[in-house]
């Protein structure tokens, strides 16, 4: 049932599991910045953003920018996130948390959108 498969989901996200994701490899050496999102699941990623995030090939010296949706709270989603971005040396422009209220708060959703921007700026040569 969905509530099992959502259950099982959680439990693996609470234990920071990957799922098998397609592509096995997710080659971004040709973006100028990485942004990922994700829902929160037991105060965690999911277990697919947890896989995609260990695809990532051609990231080194990359900038990303991370956010995470919840109903409530994220609590330790986007450190750990962050923590495996930096072991693919990886630095994080900015962290975003929206709850189901903030998704409607404009200040946020731009502060989101400007931290992109400015990102994607930020490896430009002077």
């Amino acid at each position: 049932s969905k509530i099992s498969a959502y259950s099982m989901g959680c439990y693996r996200a609470m234990k920071g599991e990957c799922d098998s994701i397609e592509p096995a490899s997710i080659d971004v050496s040709a973006s100028d910045i990485i942004v990922i999102g994700t829902p929160v699941w037991a105060f965690r990623a999911t277990p697919a953003i947890n896989g995609a995030v260990e695809a990532l090939t051609g990231c080194g010296g990359k900038t990303a920018v991370l956010f995470a949706t919840c109903g409530g709270m994220a609590k330790d989603t986007l450190p750990l996130l962050a923590e495996a971005l930096a072991a693919k040396d990886v630095r994080i422009a900015g962290e975003y948390v929206f709850d189901k209220n903030d998704v409607q708060d404009r200040d946020k959703t731009d502060a989101l959108i400007a931290a992109v921007k400015s990102a994607e700026g930020s490896d430009e040569e002077p």
